[in-house]
């Protein structure tokens, strides 16, 4: 298993070699989008067991993002959630970026397919501060079985540092990163109870 991290780790960071800005935040989809040509990869292992692992890929096309969240189980299995949204508004001096979308299309999880909306506002900070570079604030709803709000923030920190936090399905999920220039960050995540370590990288233009 850590031969296959390591081998899926490098071959993402051979493809990150023109990267742009990470939009987002850990399960919950956000209001912005990948570009035409964007891909992003993150993985994360358990650290309690090696053998439970999450993988997120995602990519843009037009207005379009297509997101794949697989997340593998020791004992109940593999999900594989497939979400996708319609970037419908940009993001503006004042008003957020509007996206609408499906989560889990393939009808993987209890949770079913559910549509939502979801709007991103990066928060003015001024020039990059002592204690915060920047901060970016996302707020959506979801619908059917996805019923309710959800949210997250993220904080860019000095020294390379950024904290994302979420609420999202009844759970509060966290993470912390370091950036490793702009291609990639090294990460500690909770999420849903359980701690994890991994690699993400930021999206990938081709």
């Amino acid at each position: 298993m850590k031969t296959k991290l390591t081998i899926a780790a490098l071959c993402a960071l051979t493809m990150a070699s023109l990267c742009g800005k990470c939009d987002n935040l850990l399960l919950a989809p956000s209001g912005s989008c990948l570009h035409t040509g964007q891909f992003r990869a993150e993985a994360a292992v358990g650290m309690k067991d090696s053998d439970h692992r999450v993988y997120w890929l995602g990519f843009g096309i037009a207005q379009f993002e297509a997101n794949l969240v697989s997340e593998h189980h020791p004992v109940t299995g593999t999900d594989n959630i497939v979400t996708l949204q319609y970037h419908a508004f940009p993001q503006t001096a004042v008003t957020p970026s509007i996206s609408l979308g499906v989560w889990d299309v393939a009808d993987e999880t209890k949770h079913g397919v559910a549509p939502f909306i979801a709007a991103t506002k990066e928060i003015y900070v001024g020039d990059e501060g002592r204690f915060i570079n920047s901060v970016e604030a996302t707020l959506g709803a979801g619908f059917n079985n996805l019923d309710g709000l959800f949210g997250g923030v993220k904080v860019g920190l000095p020294h390379n540092i950024s904290l994302c936090g979420e609420y999202f399905q009844d759970k509060i999920n966290l993470s912390l990163g370091f950036n490793l220039g702009s291609v990639a960050a090294v990460k500690l995540y909770r999420m849903r109870g359980d701690n994890y370590y991994g690699l993400s990288f930021t999206p990938i233009r081709f």
